[in-house]
């Protein structure tokens, strides 16, 4: 999903269906990959329905499109992979206009199995796409193909070596300089991932490798991966990703900024929180902050970092809970996260629940506030959409930024219906009020001070923006469990002498303010 300065929302999506192209049922499931697009009323103005071929592979998901880019006036681009049999895959990037009227298509088609994994347009109409190319054997090779006009051509911008570098985010910088990010297998199979950076550049027909770069985090084992890749305001490149330490690190969310230039390290952020920390996204950087989306199990965390050393400002945590009835929880990923210019950030993402044997998605919106000198604090917080029997996974946001609405979108599934009912929900929200409907108690208010996993096993890490002078657990009887008075703003227990069940959490701010939680211990 896209917000341009014109106002129009664009939706890109990938449609199933026991209809062809003709809408008649076939026996078969085919695939379509459909742009829509949205005015901010919400009407919808109008669309394109792209037939990407039969859906050979067994299975209900498969991702065909990966791009949705604008140019500087408003011409709509888009990715998208089409089958035209089970080992026979090509890449297609298009061009409408801002109507969606059809002007261009480009058709990437070699001998091997080509997918497009993430493409970016520069201001003049130029669009670039990461293509992950599969050969003889199972020979894996990245590339870069170029597009600006219609064409069919097996030849490409720049080839990578096969199977060492596999990529998964790109940048696109003012001057056309690609920046692409992820990790090297090691030859020896099984053994540890590096991250790894590149950088490609040219004017002509050909690019070429301006650098590359590999990290090891400081660690001798353990696999570490780069998730995502910007270009801050600086002109400096920031990655974010999962770096896997020692057994006392566990699995740490790890930011790293680097020269545009030449791909010097510059500084490198770890974040060893719990033993499960993995970041999500960084977000572009302007000159006072670097924002970091990072989870650790079921709680989620906005993160600033100042972009000049690396060094930690401060941090706020959010434990999104789906509405009864739930047994459990599990990881919480994110999945979208822009910034306003009145420093507030926007983060979604989906939390994991199971109830009765039945897992669903659970999809969450919070809107963090930095502009306080203090600590950071969680302003609004949107319903948590989802339940056993129809699941809501939170796809993405986008931001309107002249007049601060958030575009939020969903996939729904009917989770006991085995998919047959299938939607796209798009919502919109003033970023300015209040866009929480669930007032009936102070959650927000106690999220913006506290954050911890949920549920926990050997121990429960506590953390709050400001000091807590007591912690208390007890039992589903009233039983005190633990009880401590220091005065701290983290704070680790032990639980491994616990039985499994359900417990409460007292905690007691230095202001007097009070949190009541309750937690799962495994």
């Amino acid at each position: 999903m896209v917000n341009p300065s014109n106002g129009f929302i664009y939706i890109l999506s990938d449609v199933t269906s026991d209809l062809d192209p003709g809408g008649i049922s076939n026996g078969q499931t085919n695939s379509y990959t459909v742009l829509l697009q949205y005015e901010p009323s919400g009407s919808l103005l109008n669309s394109q329905i792209i037939d990407v071929g039969v859906h050979t592979i067994s299975g209900f998901d498969r991702s065909s499109a990966f791009g949705l880019e604008l140019d500087a006036t408003g011409n709509v681009y888009v990715g998208y992979n089409t089958s035209d049999s089970a080992t026979s895959y090509d890449v297609n990037i298009s061009k409408f206009t801002a109507n969606l009227a059809s002007v261009w298509t480009y058709t990437f088609n070699p001998t091997s199995s080509d997918y497009g994994v993430d493409m970016k347009v520069n201001s003049a109409g130029t669009a670039y796409a990461l293509v992950k190319s599969i050969g003889t054997g199972g020979a894996i090779r990245y590339r870069i193909i170029r597009a600006s006009a219609a064409g069919s051509a097996t030849t490409v911008y720049f080839n990578f070596t096969i199977n060492p570098d596999y990529f998964s985010s790109m940048a696109l910088d003012a001057s056309s300089n690609i920046y692409l990010a992820g990790y090297r297998q090691a030859i020896t199979p099984g053994s540890t991932k590096l991250i790894t950076l590149a950088s490609v550049t040219g004017t002509g027909t050909q690019g070429a490798l301006r650098w590359s770069q590999l990290d090891n985090c400081g660690t001798v084992t353990g696999d570490d991966i780069a998730k995502h890749i910007v270009i801050g305001a600086d002109g400096n490149v920031y990655i974010t990703g999962s770096s896997v330490g020692s057994a006392q690190h566990g699995l740490d969310a790890v930011t790293m900024k680097f020269s545009s230039v030449n791909g010097k390290k510059l500084w490198e952020n770890f974040i060893n929180f719990t033993l499960n920390d993995g970041a999500f996204f960084v977000g572009n950087p302007d000159l006072n902050t670097v924002n970091v989306a990072w989870s650790s199990g079921s709680v989620v965390y906005l993160e600033q970092i100042n972009p000049s050393t690396g060094l930690f400002i401060r941090r706020s945590g959010y434990s999104p809970t789906p509405a009864s009835p739930y047994t459990s929880l599990g990881p919480a990923t994110i999945t979208g996260m822009a910034s306003s210019v009145g420093r507030n950030v926007y983060m979604t993402g989906t939390i994991a629940a199971n109830a009765a044997g039945f897992n669903f998605d659970a999809g969450w919106l919070v809107k963090f506030n930095f502009s306080s000198r203090g600590g950071a604090r969680i302003e609004n917080v949107a319903p948590i959409e989802g339940t056993s029997n129809q699941s809501k996974r939170s796809v993405g946001i986008a931001l309107d930024n002249v007049n601060t609405t958030i575009y939020w979108i969903r996939d729904i599934a009917e989770t006991h219906a085995n998919h047959q009912q299938e939607k796209v929900e798009i919502s919109s929200m003033d970023g300015t009020g209040s866009f929480r409907m669930d007032q009936s108690n102070d959650q927000e208010t106690e999220e913006s001070r506290i954050w911890f996993e949920n549920p926990v096993s050997q121990q429960i890490n506590i953390g709050s923006i400001d000091e807590m002078v007591l912690i208390r657990i007890t039992d589903i009887s009233g039983k005190t469990i633990h009880n401590s008075t220091q005065t701290t703003n983290y704070q680790t227990i032990d639980l491994n002498s616990l039985p499994s069940g359900l417990y409460n959490l007292l905690v007691v701010h230095n202001d007097g303010f009070t949190t009541n939680k309750q937690f799962i211990k495994h």
